[in-house]
């Protein structure tokens, strides 16, 4: 089960260097003062999804600095996909996993989104 997500500059982030301001995941916080902000930033994550202490599957999430095309805004492609064997045998146990993968992709976004870009898109907890 995939998700993407484009997520367009405007309101709390304006280019693709300032990934941090919409990604939880990645920091522009340097050792020294000797780098700026980057041009662009692409972010690639894998997370296990267990249960019962087993692996079952993967949470794959991949973020692209992209352009809205109409406007050639700055956007970041933010691509959420689950993968994993089914809970059970037949039709049944492949929806469960589609369920369980619908709410991973769902939690991992508000996860690794900012609280900031939250209030942007006056998200309820």
């Amino acid at each position: 089960m995939t998700y993407v997500n484009v997520i367009t500059a405007g309101e709390g982030w304006q280019d693709h260097g300032e990934l941090d301001k919409v990604l939880t995941v990645f920091t522009s916080k340097y050792s020294d003062d000797w780098l700026d902000k980057p041009e662009e930033a692409t972010v690639n994550l894998q997370f296990v999804l267990s249960e019962d202490n087993e692996p079952v599957g993967r949470l794959h999430v991949v973020a692209n600095p992209v352009y809205h095309v109409p406007t050639n805004q700055s956007a970041i492609r933010l691509t959420l996909t689950a993968r994993g064997k089914p809970k059970g045998e037949g039709i049944d146990g492949v929806m469960q996993f589609l369920d369980r993968g619908h709410e991973e992709i769902v939690r991992g976004f508000t996860s690794i989104t900012t609280p900031a870009m939250h209030k942007v898109w006056e998200r309820v907890a």
